[in-house]
């Protein structure tokens, strides 16, 4: 099944593969996606833009790491995270499809004072 969902931050696929969660994303310019823990491991690849990689390190605190278009990265279940496009980007993500995922308080606070 295709799952097609577009708004102001920009367009998201979903799509189930032998047993695989699929995502591409285009996003906007500007625009956080995500800020939840997954209790999967995901893999993800930022195919064109520029993204920020913001995960809570195993202390508690917030890190940022640049992403490197191409070039996949693996993360790790349990690991909250999100992503930030400083211009308009896509990426693609993929996981196991029988997961449970929860919003980070403080990552979805950071995505919200962003939409004001």
């Amino acid at each position: 099944m295709n799952i097609k969902k577009e708004n102001s931050q920009g367009i998201l696929w979903t799509r189930t593969v032998r047993n695989m969660m699929c995502m591409f994303m285009v996003t906007n310019c500007g625009n956080y996606r995500g800020g939840k823990t997954y209790s999967v491991t995901k893999r993800a690849i930022l195919f064109s833009g520029q993204g920020i990689y913001i995960y809570v390190d195993e202390h508690g605190k917030i890190q940022k790491k640049d992403m490197t278009p191409k070039i996949p990265f693996k993360i790790k279940a349990g690991i909250a995270h999100m992503f930030y496009f400083p211009v308009t980007s896509r990426l693609f993500e993929f996981f196991p499809k029988n997961f449970t995922s929860k919003p980070h308080t403080e990552l979805q606070a950071i995505k919200k004072s962003s939409q004001n």
